[in-house]
C-alpha cells in the first residue's frame, strides 16, 4: 500500500515490545462493525494510525477489517480475507483516526484468532 506524503505530517514509530496490543476478546466476531478505542496508545493529535493486523479463520473467505469511525462508503477500508482454512493472514494498514482515538472493526464469526498491534501514527 502506498501512502502519499502530505506536507506537515510526521510519522512516529511506536517503540513497543513483542506481542499484540489487542486479541480476539477485544474484537467481536459477529459480522457487525464495532468501535475500538486506541486512545490508550495513540495520541489525540494523531491523524492516521499504522496497524499490523492478523487473523486465522476456520474457513476460506472469512474477513477481519478496520475502517475510520463513521466511514459509510462500501469500499475504502482495510480488510483481511482468509485464503485457506486455519492459515494465518497478516497485513499492515493505515487508517485515518479522529481525536477520540476510535476506529471501527469487523470480523466474521469463523475468524477464530484476531490480533492487532499499533506500529505508529502520523501527526
Amino acid at each position: 500500500m502506498f501512502l502519499a506524503r502530505k506536507p506537515g505530517l510526521r510519522y512516529v514509530k511506536r517503540e513497543c515490545g513483542f506481542g499484540w496490543d489487542f486479541m480476539q476478546d477485544d474484537f467481536p466476531a459477529d459480522d457487525t462493525w464495532h468501535e475500538k478505542s486506541l486512545s490508550t496508545i495513540v495520541p489525540a493529535n494523531a491523524k492516521i494510525v499504522h496497524l499490523h493486523i492478523s487473523m486465522i479463520a476456520s474457513n476460506t473467505g472469512a474477513t477481519f477489517g478496520f475502517k475510520p469511525k463513521g466511514f459509510l462508503a462500501t469500499g475504502g477500508y482495510s480488510m483481511l480475507k482468509s485464503q485457506a482454512p486455519n492459515v494465518q493472514n497478516d497485513t499492515t494498514t493505515f487508517i485515518p483516526i479522529g481525536t477520540d482515538g476510535v476506529v471501527q472493526c469487523i470480523a466474521t464469526a469463523t475468524v477464530t484468532t484476531r490480533m492487532c498491534t499499533v506500529l505508529g501514527w502520523f501527526l
